[in-house]
Order: C-alpha cells, then structure tokens, then sequence
C-alpha cells in the first residue's frame, strides 16, 4: 500500500495518490468523483443488493479487492407472506411439517412462488426441508431448531 496507508484507512475513506498527473487528468474527464470515496461506494452497492462487503487483502506489492455473490441472507427482512409460512409451519410439527401445495393453498400464491419462497427460507436457516431427493413430491418442511 502506498504511503504507509493500512486496510482500515482504506475503508475510512483516506487515500493517497501514487502518480498525481494521472489523477488530475482521470478528475478533470470526470472518470472519478473523488478520492477515497471508491470503497465505501462499493460497500453501500453490496449492502443495497444483499451482498456482504468487499473483502480487502494486502498480497506483497498488491491490492486485492474479493467481492462475493453469495448474498447474506442473514440481512433479509421477512414479509408478512415469510412470516406466515414460518407460523404454518411450526404449527405443523405435530403432523409432520407441511407441504409446497398446501402453503400454495393456505397463502394464495403459486406453488413456483412458495417454492422460491421456502429455498430462500431454507438457505437462511428458518426451515428444513425433509426429503428423499430433489425431486421428493411428498417432501414436507418443518422449523428448524432453535439453539
């Protein structure tokens, strides 16, 4: 890193130039708005889709920057239509959790849209899905375990 600069100085917007002239022309066409504004942009865009932050790394003369797309679902807000498959499913457990076309039914949205629903659901650690294999038609969720 230039300049004795760190990875928390970087996050907090501090920056310094290695060749000024470069700098000055990149302002003057207008192909940056400021300087050390880049990686807070960048986080905030990440934050706005659901993605984690950019992970910075120092690597000898280099500067590396690793974006992941994998979103964090530990940040997703829940509707009422999530929070209302959570409920009928824990009211389930005693019949052996409950099935794609019944929440389909009891919310009024389509099975493709309950589906999609319960991935997410399941991926965030909300539910588990009991199956045979992928293909399972009789495969049945239940909450997941609360530690």
């Amino acid at each position: 890193m230039v300049g004795g600069l760190t990875i928390e100085d970087v996050r907090s917007g501090v920056s310094k130039l290695r060749n000024r002239v470069i700098g000055r022309v990149f302002k003057e066409l207008n192909l940056i708005e400021q300087w050390g504004s880049g990686f807070q942009r960048m986080a905030a865009s990440c934050n706005e889709v659901g993605l984690p932050e950019p992970i910075l790394e120092e690597v000898a003369f280099r500067f590396k920057v690793i974006f992941s797309l994998v979103k964090d679902v530990t940040k997703e807000v829940l509707d009422d239509k999530d929070q209302r498959i959570i409920a009928l499913i824990k009211d389930s457990v005693v019949d052996g959790g409950v099935t794609t076309k019944y929440l389909s039914e009891q919310i009024g949205l389509s099975t493709r849209a309950i589906s999609e629903r319960l991935t997410r659901l399941t991926e965030a650690g909300y539910i588990v899905v009991i199956q045979k294999n992928i293909y399972d038609p009789t495969k049945r969720y239940l909450p997941a375990q609360e530690n």
